[in-house]
């Protein structure tokens, strides 16, 4: 390609070099694009079907993403559905470079980049629940301008927004 380095030697065998990487992933998100395509002209003929790889952060994993997985299977039962675990930083890393085709999980304050769009998909009000004798200790009005509820175990009550 242009007279450019794409692989090296290593004493662990044969790497990418920075441009092979570059190469790499342009080849992936091109080919993605191809089996999307295909998806799309099936879609043309009313039939949803082809395959979606789901990347999905620690808390969303444990009931959210399975029953959204499970809504769309009953509906469609020709798509391929994948769910892949991992941390923020390797699955935005398999994002950009189409190894699965979304992330779910908690949103970020800024946007990754300019390639990545966040969505909000949900609305949920979050609350932090702990007893008053817990180890650690916050004052009721960090809570309140957090953002996040506290419970009184002794009476019930709950306090903060």
């Amino acid at each position: 390609m242009a007279g450019v380095r794409l692989f090296y030697r290593s004493a662990r065998g044969v790497r990418l070099t920075e441009s092979g990487e570059a190469v790499l992933r342009r080849s992936k998100l091109a080919l993605d694009e191809l089996r999307q395509a295909a998806e799309d002209l099936a879609a043309t003929q009313g039939k949803v079907r082809g395959r979606l790889v789901i990347g999905s952060l620690p808390l969303s994993s444990g009931a959210l993403v399975p029953r959204a997985v499970d809504r769309v299977l009953a509906r469609h039962k020709d798509i391929q559905i994948a769910i892949v675990d991992g941390t923020y930083d390797g699955l935005m890393y398999q994002l950009r470079h189409a190894d699965i085709d979304v992330l779910v999980g908690a949103l970020r304050p800024h946007a990754p980049g300019a390639d990545i769009i966040q969505t909000p998909c949900l609305k949920i009000p979050c609350r932090w629940w702990c007893a008053r004798a817990t180890r650690w200790k916050a004052s009721p009005g960090w809570f309140a301008r957090s953002g996040v509820g506290i419970v009184d175990r002794s009476i019930g009550g709950q306090s903060g927004p």
